[in-house]
């Protein structure tokens, strides 16, 4: 099984629900953007419309993530233990037998101490427990990785063993170069103290690298993530699943557009291959976007098991490169749809 994990944003949305129905997924949708809607019900409603296709007979978890500066989490005040807790009853409201879903439970620490943290996010755990057969807990990734959150686990089964027995508990863990190691330690510990249904180990695929050429450019991407994430699950000979966030940054840069030149880039099309590694393709020239048809046309000469019938993107990639598709110089075009194609690889990897 494959987790995709999107942000709430148009473009990843439509990478998303552009994904064949039989890809075998379970997204992990971050909700960040309000996309100018002013209430729960209206945002929730926004995200099944953009979902409709991809939804049927998938489990979504939803998180509200405290990892980045999250929009929507101030705006409805998700700090405060109650009005999260109504936000996501609110969901399963909304969604009621439509969708099939997961709340995600994000560590806040934003309190005046880390007596009152351990205790606020133990008291929100609980609360969803009487709610929800089916519950994840999401531990973060810095430099050092973080200890409280390693507690609060420990904290939440010595306190609350009893209760989580008949419950399906999803730990999702980050992971990267700096702290696989300590994933390790850690992965070891849980899963020898504690019951954990399902253990999700997300990462970033790949990192934008700055272009260097003025040539056109075809290169090798390594998937980094992946040689972690196989290098853990054979240390452990255990089965976990498998989570990035696509395409996508997992924290969003802000782009800076000059008022008078406004903004040129190099067309690129970033392909995932296969074997979970991509083919990045990057045209000579700035702010000339006819060129992502040549691009179209390297992918087909380069890509050996490049095939029309795999996904519908690798459909349009054709189209493009014939001249049957005369809408093709977008680059947010060229976003969601190699999401859907990372998505539809990456699903047909670990199916």
């Amino acid at each position: 099984m494959y987790q995709p994990i999107l942000k709430n944003k148009l473009n990843e949305l439509k990478g998303l629900n552009n994904v064949s129905l039989n890809k075998g997924l379970n997204p992990i949708i971050e909700l960040v953007d309000l996309n100018k809607k002013n209430t729960v019900e209206n945002v929730i409603k926004y995200l099944m419309e953009k979902i409709s296709n991809i939804s049927e007979n998938k489990h979504i978890y939803i998180d509200t993530p405290t990892y980045l500066y999250n929009e929507l989490y101030d705006y409805f005040g998700l700090e405060d233990i109650e009005t999260k807790h109504k936000f996501f009853l609110e969901i399963k409201k909304i969604f009621d037998k439509e969708i099939d879903f997961t709340p995600v439970i994000s560590f806040d620490y934003a309190y005046e101490s880390e007596k009152k943290s351990y205790k606020e996010n133990i008291k929100f755990f609980k609360k969803m427990l009487n709610d929800f057969d089916n519950l994840a807990i999401r531990i973060f990734a810095n430099e050092t990785f973080s200890s409280s959150d390693e507690l609060l686990i420990s904290q939440i089964y010595d306190f609350l063993g009893d209760e989580l027995e008949n419950k399906y508990i999803t730990l999702i863990i980050e992971v990267s170069k700096k702290n696989k190691s300590k994933v390790l330690s850690l992965l070891k510990e849980i899963t020898e103290e504690y019951t954990i249904n399902q253990i999700t180990l997300v990462g970033e695929a790949f990192n934008n690298d700055s272009r260097h050429s003025t040539a056109e450019v075809y290169d090798r991407i390594k998937n980094h993530h992946l040689l972690n994430f196989l290098e853990i699950q054979k240390s452990l000979n255990s089965e976990f699943v498998y989570a990035d966030y696509t395409l996508a940054d997992k924290i969003p840069s802000k782009i800076e557009i000059d008022p008078l030149k406004g903004f040129l880039y190099y067309p690129f099309i970033k392909f995932t291959t296969e074997d979970g590694n991509m083919c990045y393709f990057s045209a000579e020239s700035k702010g000339r976007y006819e060129q992502y048809k040549s691009l179209c046309t390297s992918i087909i000469e380069k890509i050996n098991n490049y095939s029309i019938e795999h996904c519908s993107t690798c459909k349009f990639i054709k189209d493009v490169s014939s001249g049957t598709i005369d809408k093709f110089r977008a680059g947010s075009t060229w976003k969601y749809r190699m999401i859907a194609h990372h998505i539809s690889t990456m699903a047909d990897y670990f199916k």
